[in-house]
């Protein structure tokens, strides 16, 4: 619970397409997932679904960013998750990955070449 109010409170939130991403720093090897798709979205399996789709989008761009900062993130989507090709998602979720750690190093006041 603690990590999801610091998410609400302190975290740093980027959307691209239909994916947005709130991101926070934990000390964690690997990144923490949380997805937040409600009953509005659809029925179980549309959420299931896009649950999947999601991790798997993921856990792709995760491996192609060497330097995404490790961290807990809740992932949300629009319904258009359902029908974008694969290819458009695992973009849409590492241009995310991308935004986060251009913003995690402003933070530190580093620079980050995009």
């Amino acid at each position: 619970r603690s990590v999801f109010r610091q998410l609400r409170t302190q975290g740093i939130n980027v959307r691209s397409g239909p994916v947005r991403v709130s991101y926070v720093s934990v000390s964690a090897a690997q990144p923490q997932l949380a997805f937040a798709i409600s009953r509005r979205f659809g029925n179980a399996v549309a959420r299931n679904r896009a649950r999947r789709r999601l991790r798997a989008a993921f856990g792709s761009a995760w491996a192609a960013s060497p330097t995404a900062p490790a961290g807990a993130y809740l992932v949300m989507a629009d319904r258009a998750v359902l029908t974008a090709p694969y290819s458009g998602l695992e973009h849409a979720v590492r241009s995310c990955l991308t935004k986060v750690e251009q913003r995690v190093a402003a933070r530190a006041g580093q620079v980050v070449a995009p």
